[in-house]
């Protein structure tokens, strides 16, 4: 959908999922992935931010690490994200 052009029903479908369950993780990345594609700093950071939250809550430490590495390249100053990122052993590439 997204290199065929139809973002905005993607993010409808997205957002529908979301409203049912606000911490699906799948449908949280693939927020985060539309937002890139669309290049929306402004809601890629939102997106990212509930994908911090929804992954800690869930206990993923790779979906939380994934998510805080982007946000601490997105927002370099320092903060609650590169702390928590630190928390979780470094940024995604580091783990690996």
């Amino acid at each position: 959908m997204l290199a065929g052009r139809e973002e905005n029903q993607l993010v409808e479908l997205v957002e529908e999922v979301l409203a049912r369950d606000p911490e699906q993780i799948t449908a949280l990345r693939l927020l985060v992935r539309i937002h890139w594609w669309q290049r929306d700093m402004d809601k890629l950071r939102v997106a990212l931010e509930r994908l911090t939250e929804a992954a800690e809550a869930a206990g993923q430490p790779e979906d939380e690490r994934y998510a805080l590495t982007q946000l601490v390249r997105l927002v370099p100053e320092p903060g609650r994200f590169a702390e928590r990122l630190r928390e979780l052993g470094g940024a995604h590439e580091e783990v690996r």
